[in-house]
């Protein structure tokens, strides 16, 4: 594929145009791109040109068992078939995190590394087919999961999540910036109250030092 193309396959996710998971059957790209071009095709309305163009462009490569492959590396970050991720397999990560963040104590956390599970959690593969799957129940056990080991990270860890969360979890956008704030300012609180901890030991030490 020329440069051009790879770089029209990294912006767009053209999952998420037709409306279906990374893990589908060519059939349900086809099928998939029929019923949307009945809504869409031009012949039937001009004002969707954009829109349809869209969905014949991401038809285009998805139909295309060695497009598809490329499209996935590039956007996904690796194609279906290599990574052999599934829901299944992303709940399994979830609770493997979340157990692991109940078997030590806050003060013996690796806030760092489940800062960076967490990120490789929302990353758009995985969000696809969280996004995307029949089985709303493991869906919702990833997505409770996920926000329990979030709660725990402090503001520096949870900063950098922000975007993905919100893109992958949207209901839950003002919940995040309520607990960004909140563990923002436990920061504050944390890092003033250390200065005048030593301010108070400096005092102390002159006091002592000038009546002795």
């Amino acid at each position: 594929m020329n440069n051009k193309t790879n770089e029209r396959i990294y912006q767009k996710n053209y999952y998420d145009i037709l409306q279906i998971p990374p893990t589908c059957s060519t059939n349900e790209i086809k099928k998939a791109y029929r019923k949307l071009a009945l809504q869409f095709h031009p012949d039937i309305n001009d004002k969707h040109n954009n829109l349809f163009n869209n969905i014949k462009e991401a038809y285009e490569v998805l139909v295309n068992t060695e497009t598809r492959i490329q499209y996935n590396r590039s956007f996904l970050g690796g194609d279906v078939e290599e990574k052999k991720i599934d829901i299944d397999t992303i709940a399994k990560e979830s609770n493997q995190l979340l157990n692991y963040t109940k078997s030590y104590d806050l003060l013996h956390i690796n806030y760092d590394m489940i800062g960076k599970y967490i990120a490789q959690l929302l990353q758009p593969y995985y969000v696809a087919i969280i996004q995307y799957n029949q089985d709303t129940y493991t869906a919702k056990e990833i997505e409770k999961n996920i926000i329990a080991v979030i709660e725990l990270l402090p503001y520096n860890q949870l900063l950098p999540l922000t975007e993905k969360f919100v893109q992958t979890f949207p209901s839950h956008q003002l919940w995040y910036q309520k607990l960004l704030k909140e563990k923002r300012t436990t920061m504050l609180l944390e890092k003033y109250a250390a200065v005048l901890a030593i301010i108070v030991a400096v005092g102390l030490c002159v006091f002592i030092a000038i009546i002795s």
